[in-house]
C-alpha cells in the first residue's frame, strides 16, 4: 500500500464511526463541524527485509471535540473513545493503533478538546535492485 492508499483507507474506515460528523485528510485552518478527526501523516520507518521494504507509516488520527461545554466534550470523548481505535485497527491486516494520547489544542483561535489515536499501517513494497 502506498501512502495514499493507507490514508485512503484509514479515511473510509473513520466513516463509519457513529457519532463523527467528518473525516478530514489534512489539519483544518477552522473547525465547521464537530466531532471531527483529520489524519496527518506522523513519520514513516523503512527496513529491508529480504526482497521487499518493510514500510511501517505511523498516522495521527486526531479527534476535535467543542471544548465551550466541558461536560458534553467530555461525554462524546467517551461515546467515540472506543470506535475510533476499533475501526483504525480494522483497516488493515497490519494496522493498529499503538498509543493513545489526549490533551487540548487551538484551532483558528478557538481551543478544543482532543485525542491523538496514533496507528502503526505496516505495507511492503518491492525493494530495488
Amino acid at each position: 500500500m502506498t501512502l495514499a492508499e493507507v490514508i485512503a483507507a484509514l479515511h473510509a474506515q473513520l466513516e463509519g464511526v457513529d457519532g463523527l460528523r467528518a473525516v478530514l485528510d489534512y489539519e483544518p485552518a477552522r473547525v465547521d463541524v464537530a466531532p471531527l478527526v483529520y489524519l496527518l501523516v506522523d513519520s514513516e520507518t523503512r527496513e529491508p527485509r529480504g526482497n521487499v521494504i518493510q514500510c511501517r507509516y505511523r498516522i495521527r488520527a486526531r479527534l476535535v471535540l467543542l471544548w465551550t461545554d466541558p461536560q458534553r466534550a467530555e461525554g462524546e470523548l467517551m461515546g467515540l473513545f472506543n470506535g475510533i481505535p476499533t475501526a483504525l485497527d480494522a483497516t488493515a491486516p497490519r494496522s493498529y493503533v499503538a498509543d493513545v494520547d489526549a490533551g487540548w489544542t487551538t484551532i483558528g483561535g478557538v481551543e478544543y478538546r482532543v485525542v491523538d489515536f496514533y496507528t502503526n499501517v505496516v505495507t511492503h513494497e518491492p525493494a530495488l535492485g
